[in-house]
């Protein structure tokens, strides 16, 4: 059996936060950062979040990405 990509991870994470005290918040910062330095595939993570993501793991991933897509556009 395959193993799931880091982000089938990542939306677990999400949609299990109350489990790993984590808010829901703070998950979505570390996230920004960490698409912001390239490490997990944009286009995949969209997929497992439609996929697996309930519409409150949507709405936080999408700001994720969005956020993380902006950096640099103030700076212009």
């Amino acid at each position: 059996m395959a193993r799931p990509p880091p982000e089938w991870f990542v939306v677990d994470l999400f949609e299990n936060a109350g489990q790993a005290a984590s808010s829901p918040d703070e998950l979505a910062s570390s996230l920004t950062a960490a698409l912001r330095r390239g490490r997990f595939d944009r286009e995949k993570l969209l997929e497992m979040t439609h996929r697996y993501g309930s519409r409150l793991t949507q709405g936080l991933v999408q700001r994720a990405l969005d956020d993380s897509a902006a950096v640099g556009v103030a700076d212009e």
